[in-house]
């Protein structure tokens, strides 16, 4: 899972992954980029609001560093990382908040 640091489809891939909890263990699922999709900023995950914590995904370098209207929509926390910037939705409302700069 990579984007040539930021760089990859002229600074538009994104690459991403799922933080799951069941059966009380934390783990890592749906590890994807969009390196070869249609869409070079687009990743789509399944979200299940009793066992996802969270939502995790890069911004290549040509994109914004806020969160997409997209992102803003997932029902989890959906952290999203630029070169400079972190960023963290807010469920349940057309907020985010930045962490890093």
């Amino acid at each position: 899972m990579k984007t040539s640091n930021g760089t990859a489809r002229e600074g538009k891939a994104e690459a991403g992954f799922v933080v799951e909890y069941k059966d009380g263990k934390i783990s890592i699922e749906q590890k994807k980029d969009s390196l070869h999709n249609d869409t070079p900023n687009e990743l789509n995950f399944t979200v299940d609001k009793n066992t996802t914590l969270a939502i995790v995904h890069t911004h290549g370098n040509s994109l914004d560093p806020k969160p997409s209207p997209g992102d803003l929509k997932a029902p989890v926390p959906n952290f999203v990382r630029s070169q400079h910037d972190l960023y963290v939705t807010v469920p349940g409302t057309t907020n985010s908040i930045e962490l890093d700069h």
